[in-house]
């Protein structure tokens, strides 16, 4: 690897170092920027990001992963972007731990994948020197302001309607995420015609480490002070959940790699998960407008 290869690494790391003494604030903004694109470009050309740290054929299901990977990781972008401005510190500090999780898990996925995976298509040298170093940037990065925060908020639960279903939230995520990083091979293996190789259980495994970070974020947003909050949380969910079934049913219907399974199994799940979040934010809206007609 020569000099040339390395320079965006570089330019990373002044970034970095610039960037993480000016402030909490600063920092997420800077997140919130590089992700929420990286996001979009993950969805709109997977192919294209993928190829520079890849080596070998990429394929469909390995971009139907990564599409997938955009979506569940602009989910908890777009929630920091909305709630940038809220005057909640719980909002704040459970963005910021939903990624130190979720980067963790992320970045142990990606070095053992790297160093285990030897046949093509595989990670390349650009993968550790570009992707992880700068996954790990962002880790220390959002450790570093989530250990220095001094107001955690955390108000007390107030059992609402759409608390019971930001509960429900959490544990269908949670389990959604186990399976993918755990099995991502019994979960998909009947859902494909083929089999499945090391890197798209990579990818998979990938998409598991921001559903824990999502997570994290549904589980808090029980004691945010705010209702408003709260009903960005869930109307993300329906928003970008829609959008991933719209791309699933594209996927089952125009790409033959995906048998019947994946409508009973993929396609269902999200949809149940969408519907819970649906119900949580309807019930919330009905109730807002029911007080204002009183």
């Amino acid at each position: 690897m020569d000099v040339y290869e390395l320079l965006p690494s570089i330019v990373m790391t002044v970034l970095f170092l610039g960037i993480l003494p000016l402030g909490q604030k600063v920092w997420i903004s800077a997140d919130l920027t590089i992700t929420s694109a990286w996001g979009l470009m993950c969805i709109t050309f997977p192919q294209f990001v993928m190829q520079y740290q890849v080596d070998g054929e990429i394929d469909m299901q390995h971009e139907y992963f990564y599409r997938l990977f955009g979506f569940v990781l602009l989910v908890t972008s777009l929630f920091g972007v909305l709630t940038q401005n809220s005057d909640d510190p719980t909002v704040k500090i459970t963005f910021l731990w939903s990624r130190v999780i979720a980067t963790s898990v992320y970045i142990l996925n990606r070095v053992y994948s790297i160093y285990n995976i030897t046949k093509d298509p595989q990670w390349n040298d650009r993968s550790l020197y570009f992707g992880t170093y700068g996954d790990v940037l962002w880790f220390l990065g959002s450790l570093y302001h989530s250990l220095r925060c001094q107001d955690w908020g955390y108000a007390n639960e107030a059992h609402l309607r759409i608390d019971l279903h930001l509960r429900m939230d959490t544990l269908l995520t949670f389990f959604m995420a186990l399976m993918y990083f755990v099995f991502p091979g019994h979960v998909f293996k009947i859902q494909v015609d083929g089999k499945l190789g090391k890197l798209h259980l990579s990818l998979i495994r990938n998409v598991a480490a921001f559903l824990f970070g999502t997570c994290i974020i549904s589980a808090s947003a029980t004691r945010f002070s705010s209702q408003d909050d709260k009903m960005t949380f869930l109307a993300l969910r329906i928003l970008v959940n829609s959008c991933i079934i719209t791309f699933q049913l594209i996927a089952q219907f125009f790409q033959s790699p995906w048998s019947i399974y994946h409508v009973y199994f993929s396609i269902v799940t999200t949809a149940v998960w969408t519907l819970n979040a649906g119900l949580g934010y309807m019930h919330e809206v009905k109730k807002l407008n029911k007080d204002k007609v009183e």
